[in-house]
C-alpha cells in the first residue's frame, strides 16, 4: 500500500495526529468533510495555529474546502474543511404544449371573460407539436475534501405516454391526424371523429373542432356558435341566434329556425326543415321537409322532394338546377326562386354592359370633336395649338376603340358563361302557385296561374314551361 493510501486510511479510521500532536485528524467516510479531535493535555486550538493547520492539512492531502475559521460540530469536533457535495439532474418530464384546460376564457385586452368559450373540445391539426420531452439533467459534479470529483446522479428519464393519432421522435410528439386531443389514464390519444352526446349549450360552450367528423346528439342552443374543419352532423335542433360554419359536409336531422340563424357550408348540405334561417351551402343542397322563409344560396343543386316539400316564401338562389315537391301555397305569398344564379358572372355582365355604353359615349363624342375639327384643318382655319389638339383627340379615340374591343371580347366570354347557366332547370314535382317568382340565370317570370308539375327551362324563345305527361 503507498504512503498516500496509508495516510487516507488512517485519516478514515484513527486519524493521524496534528499540531504538535494536540489534535488528531479525521476525514469522513464519504470524503466531504475534515474535522479535529483534541488529544492530550495541550493548549486549544487559536488564531494563531491556522496558518500552521493549513499547512499541515494540505501537507495531509487535504486540499480543497478548507474553512478560514474552524467551526464546532457534534461531538467536540472542530471543522476544518468541507467538499462541495456533487448535484443530481433533473428528471426528465413531459411538457404539453396544448392547453386542455376547461372553464371560461379570460381575455387580458379587455379585461373580460368570456363564459361561451369553455374548451370543451381541444382540436390539434396534422403535424401539429402536441407534448414536448425534456431531457433528464446530467447535474454538477461535487468535489471531495481531497479535491477528488464527486460524479452527479443523472435525472431519471421518462418517455411519452400516447395512443391513436400520435407519433413521436426523441423530443416531441406530434398529431399524425387532425382531431380531438384526449388525456385519458394518463395518456394521449387524438380522435378525428368526435361523439357529443349532449346539447351545445352553457355546459359546453362554443364549439372550434377540426377532424374527419363531428357528431353532436343533441340541439345547438340560441347564441352559442360552431366552427368545424371536416363534417358536422346534428342529430337535433338549431335554435335562433346561431352561427354554424363548416368546411365539409353538413347533415342537420331537426328543424333551424330563426331569423339570426347562419349557416355556411363549403361541401354538400342536408338539412332537416328551415323556418325564417339563412343558409349558404357552395355544394348541393337537400331539403327532407320543407322550408318558411328562407334565405338560401346555393352554389349546385338544390332538393326538396320529401316530406311536406314545400317552399313557402322566402329567396332561394340555386348555382344549378332545383327539383322542388310544391312552391308557394294558396295564400300566394311571395316567394323568389332562381336556378342558373352566379352573382359573379351576372354582375360582371351588368358592368361590362355599364362600361360599355359609357365608352360607346366617349367614343361619340370624341368621334365628332375629330370630324369637326378635320373639317376646320381642311379649310386651313386651325392654328397650331388647335392641331396639337386635334393630334391629341385623334390619340384618345385610338386607344379607347382598343379598350372597347377588349371590352367587347370580355363580354363574348362572359355570355359563353352564361349560356352554361342558362341550361339550369327548375322542375316542379307537384303544383307551383301564384306570387312566385322564378328566374333561370338572367331570365325572370312571375307565377300568376297555379301549375301542376312540370320543368320551367330556357330555349331560344325565353323562359318556357312543360307540363309533365299525365298532370
Amino acid at each position: 500500500m503507498s504512503r498516500s493510501s496509508t495516510l487516507e486510511s488512517s485519516l478514515f479510521k484513527e486519524g493521524v495526529p496534528i499540531l504538535e500532536e494536540r489534535y488528531r485528524l479525521f476525514v469522513s467516510p464519504d470524503s466531504m468533510e475534515a474535522y479535529l479531535v483534541k488529544s492530550g493535555s495541550g493548549p486549544a486550538l487559536v488564531p494563531e495555529d491556522i496558518p500552521q493547520l493549513f499547512l499541515e492539512l494540505k501537507a495531509r492531502g487535504v486540499v480543497y474546502g478548507l474553512l478560514d475559521e474552524p467551526e464546532e460540530g457534534r461531538g467536540g469536533r472542530l471543522v476544518v474543511a468541507r467538499g462541495k457535495p456533487p448535484l443530481p439532474g433533473k428528471d426528465a418530464r413531459i411538457e404539453l404544449l396544448v392547453d386542455l384546460s376547461r372553464g371560461p376564457l379570460k381575455e387580458e385586452k379587455p379585461d373580460r371573460v368570456v363564459y361561451r368559450e369553455l374548451n370543451t373540445l381541444v382540436c390539434v391539426e396534422l403535424g401539429q407539436p402536441v407534448a414536448r420531452r425534456l431531457p433528464p439533467g446530467l447535474g454538477e459534479p461535487g468535489m471531495d475534501v481531497f479535491g477528488t470529483p464527486v460524479p452527479p446522479l443523472p435525472g431519471r428519464d421518462i418517455s411519452f405516454n400516447y395512443g391513436s393519432g400520435l407519433e413521436a421522435d426523441e423530443l416531441l410528439l406530434r398529431a399524425k391526424t387532425a382531431g380531438v386531443l384526449i388525456f385519458e389514464n394518463e395518456s394521449l390519444s387524438v380522435s378525428p371523429v368526435y361523439v357529443l352526446d349532449s346539447d351545445v349549450d352553457w355546459s359546453v360552450g362554443n364549439i372550434h373542432f377540426c377532424g374527419e367528423r363531428l357528431v353532436i346528439n343533441g340541439d345547438i342552443k340560441r347564441g352559442f356558435s360552431l366552427k368545424v374543419k371536416g363534417d358536422l352532423e346534428i342529430n337535433g335542433s338549431v335554435e335562433d341566434n346561431v352561427q354554424i360554419e363548416v368546411s365539409g359536409d353538413l347533415f342537420i336531422r331537426g328543424l333551424i329556425q330563426g331569423e339570426s340563424v347562419l349557416i355556411r357550408c363549403e361541401g354538400d348540405a342536408t338539412i332537416g326543415a328551415l323556418e325564417y334561417a339563412q343558409i349558404e351551402v357552395s355544394g348541393n343542397l337537400t331539403v327532407l321537409d320543407y322550408l318558411l322563409q328562407p334565405y338560401c344560396l346555393v352554389g349546385k343543386n338544390f332538393r326538396l322532394l320529401d316530406g311536406l316539400g314545400v317552399v313557402l316564401g322566402g329567396k332561394c338562389l340555386v348555382g344549378g338546377s332545383a327539383e322542388v315537391y310544391i312552391l308557394g301555397n294558396e295564400a300566394h305569398v311571395r316567394a323568389d326562386f332562381r336556378v342558373g344564379y352566379d352573382p359573379l358572372i351576372l354582375g360582371r355582365l351588368a358592368e361590362l354592359k355599364e362600361r360599355q355604353k359609357t365608352m360607346e359615349r366617349q367614343e361619340r363624342d370624341l368621334r365628332g370633336g375629330l370630324e369637326k375639327g378635320l373639317r376646320l384643318l381642311k379649310k386651313g382655319g386651325l392654328s397650331p395649338a388647335q392641331k396639337g389638339i386635334l393630334k391629341k383627340i385623334r390619340h384618345l379615340l385610338e386607344n379607347l376603340r382598343d379598350d372597347l374591343r377588349q371590352l367587347i371580347l370580355e363580354e363574348k366570354l362572359a355570355r359563353e358563361e352564361l349560356k352554361r347557366l342558362r341550361k339550369n332547370t327548375l322542375r316542379i314535382e307537384k303544383r307551383i302557385f301564384p306570387g312566385v317568382h322564378i328566374g333561370i340565370a338572367d331570365a325572370d317570370f312571375s307565377i300568376v296561374t297555379r301549375l301542376a308539375g312540370g320543368t320551367f327551362f330556357l330555349s331560344e324563345k325565353g323562359l318556357e314551361f312543360r307540363a309533365t305527361k299525365g298532370e
